[in-house]
């Protein structure tokens, strides 16, 4: 007997909810934290565990290391996992670089060893003075 199984394509989306940056001008070396709040507008549910967690990585370009946490990864979804349709908060620990300078950091979603998700052109504008 063989019984039928329907398995929709994957869709890895979301939409940019709030993003709040406490400060944009900072003082080399000195800390802040930020929070993104994304909605899941896929039909894959994230979760912050495993090898395939889903993470805010530094993009363009793509896995590049960022001057704010010296990985490619910079914000960590809080929750432990968040179903489609459901908000998820990213939350990044951020240390401002030793060089003084206007830094425009770009990032975007990643399923770590699946997919990238694109679009939106995220990024935050921050002012490092000595």
């Amino acid at each position: 007997m063989n019984i039928p199984v329907l398995v929709d394509k994957p869709i890895f989306a979301y939409e940019k909810i709030d993003f709040a940056l406490p400060k944009t001008n900072i003082k080399t070396g000195g800390k802040l934290t930020a929070i993104m709040t994304l909605k899941n507008i896929g039909n894959v549910s994230w979760r912050n565990y495993g090898e395939n967690r889903i993470c805010l990585g530094a993009d363009n370009p793509r896995d590049r290391v960022s001057a704010f946490t010296e990985s490619s990864r910079m914000g960590f979804l809080k929750e432990n996992y968040v179903k489609p349709g459901q908000n998820g908060h990213f939350i990044f620990t951020l240390k401002a670089p030793k060089t003084a300078g206007v830094y425009e950091e770009y990032f975007a979603p990643v399923i770590e060893k699946i997919a990238w998700l694109d679009g939106n052109g995220m990024k935050f504008l921050v002012n490092v003075f000595s």
